[in-house]
């Protein structure tokens, strides 16, 4: 095992958190949000507005529940400010060890998504090339267009104006952007701040500013609102806010167990849940919408924060939240592309056999689309997704100990 560096505090930078398992519960709950709710546009008519008319019946509830990407994203900004904002204040007196922990910290997040998103990227590219009979995929030159916007973080400035019939099989990545572009401005965000109420304060600004003038007032475009980072980030501020308060001597006044409770945590984070994936379906705006689930999603998380045992579930419940928590990035990048390349096998299929596809194929699509789904995700998560994130951990690990050769020992 590579020696931590003898500069004090460089040495923490490279030690592990460890890994909130109830987080991972949460990140199950949103991807099968997402996953549930991709899965009724593409098995049904795909309409990318995102348009619902009713709930016929309780199911119908969640077929517009894009609200688990706000759940993602709330998990995201807490991870991150767990991630950095103590260790930044720690150095910020020492601008080389200061600059070794930012390129550590970039090192780590390059190696942990991008990896799995160009992979994904390649399937989705070979499959529009040599797997599209049933015109499925979008075109080589489409693909390889959205390629160079996700390469450049823009794909979700770019995809309103560029949106296609029937789908598109790299839509996923837009919330990869907006997250990305939080990535890249947030130690700046740190740089400029200095204390836990500056922060605070402005997190909370810039909040309100989404909130009650940039996506009420300046884009009339519902697609855009939708996909825009100045109108999507509220999920990334919160959970940063979230972070910030639990760094403070109060929070443990206001920290939650599940000590005594049996399940009944778990209960009612099922029901926030439910609620969380079925208020999007109830013909609210999305200038309402949007605070509404960021709101909900910010109380799972801060849940799951307390790490007391409340975002728990009987088994094997809690097995299964765990084991697709663990995979919810593979999951979430892959599922689309194999919906659709479900269709495309489908179709040849049906084609070659001359058999109408008609809801009477609905278990022969189902059983399909779950080996497909799930053997991908296996496969990114164990050949890709690992492997590399331990890649990472060990180029961070030596851009820490190249720097801390260059700075003066801790005494």
């Amino acid at each position: 095992m590579k020696a931590l560096p003898d500069h004090s505090a460089l040495a923490h930078i490279v030690q592990r958190t460890p890994r909130n398992l109830e987080l991972d519960r949460l990140r199950a709950i949103a991807v099968l949000l997402t996953c549930y709710v991709h899965w009724r546009q593409v098995f049904y008519p795909w309409t990318f507005t995102m348009q619902f008319a009713g709930p016929a019946t309780p199911l119908d509830l969640l077929s517009n529940a894009w609200a688990g990407v706000d759940l993602f994203f709330v998990i995201s900004g807490y991870i991150i400010s767990r991630t950095i904002v103590s260790e930044f204040d720690a150095l910020r007196a020492d601008p080389g060890a200061l600059a070794a922990h930012v390129k550590a910290f970039y090192v780590r997040r390059a190696f942990r998504i991008l990896p799995v998103a160009w992979c994904v990227i390649l399937i989705v590219v070979a499959c529009g090339a040599c797997l599209n009979a049933g015109g499925y995929f979008a075109g080589t030159t489409y693909n390889l267009q959205a390629a160079l916007s996700i390469f450049t973080y823009t794909f979700n400035f770019w995809l309103p104006d560029h949106k296609i019939a029937p789908g598109v099989p790299l839509a996923q990545y837009w919330s990869l952007s907006v997250e990305e572009q939080f990535y890249l401005v947030f130690p700046l965000f740190l740089m400029l701040t200095r204390s836990t109420r500056q922060r605070a304060l402005w997190l909370a600004l810039t909040l309100l500013a989404v909130s009650v003038a940039i996506r009420p007032y300046l884009l009339a475009d519902p697609l855009k609102v939708f996909f825009y980072t100045q109108t999507r980030c509220d999920g990334m501020l919160y959970g940063c806010l979230l972070y910030l308060a639990t760094t403070r001597p109060w929070f443990a006044a206001i920290r939650v167990s599940a000590r005594g409770n049996g399940y009944l945590g778990g209960a009612v984070v099922l029901v926030l849940a439910l609620v969380l994936g079925s208020i999007t379906a109830i013909g609210f705006d999305n200038v309402v919408a949007v605070p509404v689930v960021c709101m909900l999603s910010a109380a799972l998380v801060f849940m799951a924060a307390c790490e007391g045992g409340v975002v728990s579930f009987p088994q094997p419940l809690q097995w299964a939240f765990d084991c697709i928590g663990r995979r919810s990035y593979s999951l979430y990048l892959v599922h689309l592309p194999m919906f659709f390349l479900t269709n495309e096998l489908m179709f040849r299929y049906t084609r070659a056999h001359e058999i109408a596809i008609t809801a009477r194929l609905w278990p022969q699509y189902t059983l399909l689309m779950v080996l497909l789904v799930a053997g991908a995700t296996e496969l990114l998560y164990r050949c890709v997704e690992r492997p590399m994130i331990a890649k990472g951990r060990r180029v961070a690990a030596d851009v820490i100990g190249a720097a801390q050769t260059a700075l003066p020992k801790a005494a």
